[in-house]
């Protein structure tokens, strides 16, 4: 049974991982976390669960969950058999922002890095946003969006490393960075 009608739904929710099958025959589903560290999906027994894109959250206990072949397996409230398990193939995994355990000093989640102002060292002028963070197997790499030509966002990409990172201020929503913007104009 799912707790749509019990419980509102936050507005801090956050979209860490999808169903991509399911495992077994007695309705465990496979997910696919967004995050090499799920420590949020594995820390909440609270989850959002949509189809994709869809914004129709259903809250579902989650009542056991192991990793599994690379990935992790889980079984959910509502969901007792291989057919229903299959079902819910795509749909994504939300959690309360409030579950995310506190990041290690000088680490950060990327929800909290989105929407920040990010600032050249230099000069002390606000270049752009942080619009996405790229994960290229070595580093994160910030997308700043630094203006707009022709109706289409012009970004420049930041690698999120020491050598270019001045300060991260998440309070502030601020980031100051060592690093030459593209000329705009």
């Amino acid at each position: 049974m799912t707790s749509t009608v019990t419980q509102s739904v936050p507005g801090d929710l956050v979209v860490v991982a999808r169903i991509v099958g399911a495992y077994g025959v007695k309705g465990w589903i496979k997910v696919e976390a967004f995050s090499a560290e799920a420590s949020a999906l594995q820390r909440a027994d609270r989850w959002w669960i949509a189809p994709r894109d869809s914004g129709r959250w259903q809250l579902r206990e989650c009542h056991d969950l192991k990793p599994h072949s690379g990935q992790i397996v889980a079984r959910i409230e509502g969901c007792a058999d291989r057919d229903t398990a299959e079902a819910l193939r795509g749909h994504e995994i939300a959690v309360s922002r409030g579950d995310f355990p506190e990041p290690e000093p000088n680490a950060y989640y990327w929800v909290d890095l989105l929407g920040c102002e990010v600032v050249a060292e230099s000069d002390g002028k606000a270049a752009g946003k942080v619009v996405n963070l790229i994960d290229n197997g070595a580093h994160s790499i910030l997308e700043v969006q630094v203006s707009e030509r022709d109706g289409k966002p012009v970004t420049e990409l930041i690698p999120f490393v020491d050598a270019y990172l001045r300060d991260v201020n998440i309070a502030g929503r601020r980031i100051v960075v060592d690093w030459m913007f593209e000329p705009q104009g």
